[in-house]
């Protein structure tokens, strides 16, 4: 069995999934780098 969403979309071959999970992460990772960032600013 394949999981699928709500929508009966593969999750796997759906290409609009495989971007807004690349997106999120790519958001995460941005978020991550300046929260450390000002940290380090602030103890300096």
């Amino acid at each position: 069995r394949v999981l699928q969403t709500q929508g009966g979309i593969n999750l796997y071959s759906s290409p609009l999934t495989r971007l807004k999970v690349l997106v999120s992460v790519l958001f995460w990772l941005i978020h991550e780098t300046q929260v450390n960032n000002a940290q380090a600013v602030m103890k300096s």
